[in-house]
């Protein structure tokens, strides 16, 4: 999306009115597209600002976005190069779980094998890049997460159980019979080890 004139305009205030920019950069694809999902990957660009001042903005985006198009699903992640010692990145996950966003660790993908560095050896710009297998990395995080937004929009009666911020897959899918919800306890708890 229309991200990075928004991430380049995050200020170190708490005030700061992010909706005109929102409108002329991620709402002109919203209104565009009319998307079902619309995956976030942030801190690329955002330079001048603290963990709680970006918080503070990311909140206006899921703020915005549910106001131009409430049943759109949204996925957060930090960006390829982040860490999960980042504060900045760890803005992203915090925002995503008060906000009610799914929210995927993207820095497990930055490894040195998916990086570019064989596919341009010779150009710094370039080579800590993510490679052809870091795109395959990628998209293996970003894909499930994308699948349960659309499964969870289209399915008539969707429950999702969510533990440590992930979404827990389950062999057989909960049910609501006679009104009570009915979850099967393994998937939980081997979601949370």
């Amino acid at each position: 999306t229309g991200a990075y004139p928004f991430e380049k305009s995050v200020t170190t205030s708490l005030d700061f009115d992010y909706a005109p920019i929102l409108e002329s950069s991620i709402g002109v694809d919203i209104k565009k597209y009319n998307p079902d999902v619309i995956v976030f990957q942030w801190g690329d660009n955002v330079k001048n600002c603290t963990a709680e001042t970006y918080a503070y903005a990311l909140g206006q985006v899921v703020d915005y976005c549910r106001k131009v198009k409430p049943d759109m699903a949204m996925i957060f992640s930090q960006h390829f190069y982040g860490s999960s010692g980042d504060d900045k990145c760890l803005a992203v996950e915090d925002v995503a779980k008060a906000k009610g966003v799914s929210y995927v660790k993207l820095y497990p993908a930055n490894t040195t094998e998916n990086r570019a560095y064989k596919e341009f050896p010779n150009n710094d710009a370039f080579n800590g890049h993510p490679g052809d297998k870091g795109m395959v990395a990628i998209a293996e995080i970003f894909f499930p997460a994308i699948k349960k937004a659309l499964d969870t929009k289209y399915d008539s009666n969707p429950i999702t159980v969510m533990a440590d911020g992930d979404f827990v897959e389950f062999d057989v899918p909960p049910a609501i019979i006679d009104g009570r919800t009915l979850v099967p306890l393994r998937g939980i708890f081997e979601a949370l080890g």
